[in-house]
């Protein structure tokens, strides 16, 4: 308890009323966060045993031609359960280094590739 002047605040009491809205704002902080961080490409290999390549495409729009060209990366994700095939679209998030070019894992696929077998 704080004695100003005449004036008496407790500011536990005050903070204990906006612990819902202290809450909410760092939650929505975090999954910010993880949006921001998370990439969306397709697997173009799963030829390792719990490694897969995601092509990652951006586009960069150059004004003065008034064209935009598409840009492409391929980066090496950790899939812990194997569950990705060649074809599927998935989000992946930096983590820890795995390997030499693994820094990223899985989170979820997004779209499974059609099953093409004749």
């Amino acid at each position: 308890m704080t004695n100003i002047g005449s004036a008496t605040t407790d500011f536990s009491v005050q903070a204990g009323e906006y612990v819902k809205e202290i809450e909410d704002v760092i939650k929505m902080k975090e999954e910010k966060l993880k949006r921001r961080q998370a990439l969306v490409g397709d697997v173009v290999s799963t030829k390792c045993l719990k490694s897969i390549t995601v092509r990652i495409a951006r586009e960069k729009f150059y004004p003065k031609y008034n064209a935009s060209i598409t840009r492409h990366k391929k980066i090496m994700a950790h899939d812990e359960k194997q569950e990705c095939k060649d074809g599927d679209i998935v989000r992946i998030v930096p983590c820890r280094p795995m390997s030499r070019r693994k820094r990223h894992t899985l989170i979820d696929i997004l779209k499974k590739a059609p099953d093409v077998s004749f």
